[in-house]
């Protein structure tokens, strides 16, 4: 996997490459994954990747994992605080990748 700023996206913003695949992630601090999820799709379609995931410090909200769920989009949404996470976020971002 390589993991790469993408200069013509905002800060936070980051595109992730493996195999054939691209997938665009962006942070969210302090964001229940609304905004995070958001720019994270906008990024995927700048980037034209594969599919979005939105890093978020806290829970998300319902409605946003309702909307992930159901969006028939490759789109996640992922809690990562430290370390204890990392787990987590692998694994979202590897079923993206799927």
């Amino acid at each position: 996997m390589r993991i790469a700023a993408a200069p013509e996206l905002p800060a936070g913003t980051w595109s992730v490459t493996g195999l054939r695949w691209r997938i665009a992630v962006a942070a969210g601090f302090g964001d229940d994954g609304s905004h995070a999820v958001r720019d994270a799709e906008d990024a995927a379609y700048r980037l034209r990747a594969d599919g979005a995931l939105a890093v978020i410090d806290g829970p998300a909200a319902a409605g946003v994992l309702a909307y992930c769920r159901s969006s028939g989009r490759p789109v996640d949404v992922v809690t990562w605080a430290d370390t204890r996470h990392d787990g987590h976020l692998t694994r979202a971002l590897v079923g993206l990748f799927q």
